[in-house]
C-alpha cells in the first residue's frame, strides 16, 4: 500500500471523528476497540476525473466476521478521488458504526428463532447518504424494516446495508446482511423504487446503513467460530469428493457428524456441502429461505438463511475451494449427487427446463431431535 495513500485515507478518518491512532497500516479507536484497514479495489484515471474504489475492512469483538464495505470516489485525480472514498465510508458507515459501539442506539428489534427471542439495540433514526437528485421521497429503510426481524438470527451483531443508484430508468439495487445479498429483500426495494422518478440523466445514490448490536441478555456464545467453519467445511469437501455411493454417503455424513466441533454444524456441512456446490456449478438462482426439518416430517423452522449462523461461512469456503482448488468434474459429481436440487434440476432439464430459468425459492434439510439452530 503506498504510504500516501494510507497518509491521505486514515487522514480523513482523523479529522472526522477524535481518539485515532495509525500503526502497521491500521488505523484504532482504542475507545472502541475497533481497527479499520482498506484495500484498493479499483482504480481509473481519466482526462477529465479519476475514480477511486476502496475496501474497508473493520473488525471488532463483537463481529464474528470483519465488516467489509465498499466506497467510491471520484476526483480530479487518485489522489483527491481516495480522499473523497474516505468521505463517503465516514458519513455513510463510519458514523453510524461508532454511534451504535457508543451505545447511542435508543431503538428496539426482537427477532425469535426456533422460539427463542434475541433482542437487538439500533439507532432510533437512520441515516442516509446521496448523491445527486433525490431517487425516492421515502427512506429505503422504511421499504424493509418490518421484514428485517425474519432475517436477523443469533449473531451478537449484524450490519445491513440497502443500496439504490439510478439514472436514464436503470436501477441497480441490492440489500446485504453481513456482506451477503439478500434476493428476496433486494426484489422488494427494486419493486418500490422502480414507481419513483428515476429518469434523471445523472447517476444518481442512495445508501443506507444500520448496525445491530444483540444485547448480552439475549445472546447465547456459539461454540464454534467463522474459521472453524471454514476449516470444517474443507475437510468435509474432502471427505466428501471420495463418496462413491449412498452407502459410502452415509458413513462419510456419520463420519462429518461426528467429528466436527459441534454434531449440528456436523449435520449442516453434510447437507449444505452438495446443495451449494450444485448451486455454484449449475449457476442456480435461490430465495432467501431456508427450512430445518425432522425425519418425520412434523416439526418444521422456517428461517432465512442469514438467521442460521453457519450458512454464509460454509458457502463461502465451498466457493474458496473450487476457485482456488479446481476439482476434477468426478469429484463435483461425487459430491453433489447428493444433493436434492441436483435429483430436481435433472427432473427439470428433462422436462425441457433450462437451468438458468430455474429458481428454488426455498432450501430444505433434514434433522435429528438433538438439533440446535446457532
Amino acid at each position: 500500500m503506498a504510504d500516501n495513500r494510507k497518509t491521505d485515507v486514515f487522514g480523513v478518518i482523523a479529522e472526522k471523528f477524535e481518539g485515532t491512532r495509525t500503526a502497521d497500516d491500521k488505523l484504532y479507536f482504542d475507545k472502541y476497540d475497533l481497527t479499520i484497514e482498506f484495500r484498493t479495489a479499483g482504480e481509473r484515471v481519466g482526462l477529465r476525473n479519476s475514480s477511486v474504489q476502496l475496501l474497508f475492512i473493520l473488525t471488532h469483538p463483537l463481529f464474528e466476521e470483519t465488516l467489509v464495505e465498499s466506497c467510491a470516489g471520484i476526483g480530479e485525480d487518485a489522489e483527491s478521488a481516495a480522499k473523497n472514498s474516505a468521505e463517503n465510508f465516514c458519513d455513510s458507515v463510519l458514523k453510524y458504526v461508532l454511534e451504535s459501539l457508543d451505545g447511542k442506539n435508543t431503538a428496539k428489534l426482537v427477532s425469535e428463532i426456533d422460539g427463542e427471542k434475541h433482542e437487538f439495540s439500533l439507532p432510533s433514526e437512520i441515516g442516509s447518504y446521496c448523491t445527486g437528485d433525490s431517487i425516492t421521497d421515502s427512506d429505503l429503510w422504511s421499504i424493509v424494516k418490518d421484514d428485517i426481524p425474519n432475517y436477523i438470527g443469533k449473531k451478537r451483531a449484524y450490519w445491513i446495508k440497502l443500496f439504490v443508484g439510478a439514472a436514464k430508468g436503470e436501477i441497480s439495487c441490492e440489500v446485504r446482511i453481513n456482506g451477503t445479498v439478500m434476493t428476496e429483500l433486494t426484489a422488494k426495494v427494486r419493486e418500490e423504487i422502480s414507481k419513483k422518478n428515476t429518469n434523471s440523466e445523472n447517476y444518481n445514490t442512495h445508501k443506507q446503513f444500520v448496525l445491530l448490536i444483540q444485547d448480552e441478555s439475549t445472546y447465547e456464545p456459539c461454540p464454534y467460530t467463522a474459521d472453524d467453519v471454514k476449516k470444517w467445511t474443507n475437510k468435509a469437501i474432502e471427505l466428501l469428493r471420495k463418496v462413491k455411493s449412498q452407502k459410502s454417503y452415509e458413513k462419510t455424513a456419520k463420519e462429518i457428524i461426528e467429528t466436527s466441533p459441534d454434531s449440528s454444524l456436523g449435520r449442516e456441512l453434510t447437507m449444505f456441502v452438495p446443495e451449494m456446490m450444485c448451486g455454484m456449478v449449475f449457476g442456480l438462482r435461490d430465495g432467501d429461505g431456508i427450512s430445518a426439518m425432522n425425519k418425520n416430517g412434523k416439526d418444521r423452522v422456517d428461517m432465512k438463511k442469514s438467521q442460521l449462523r453457519s450458512f454464509g461461512y460454509i458457502e463461502s469456503a465451498v466457493y474458496t475451494y473450487l476457485m482456488k482448488n479446481k476439482p476434477k468434474k468426478d469429484d463435483i459429481m461425487n459430491i453433489i449427487a447428493a444433493s436434492s436440487r441436483f435429483s430436481a434440476l435433472q427432473k427439470a432439464i428433462q422436462d425441457g427446463a433450462k437451468p438458468e430459468n430455474i429458481v428454488f425459492n426455498e432450501m430444505i434439510y433434514l434433522v435429528t431431535d438433538d438439533y440446535k439452530i446457532w
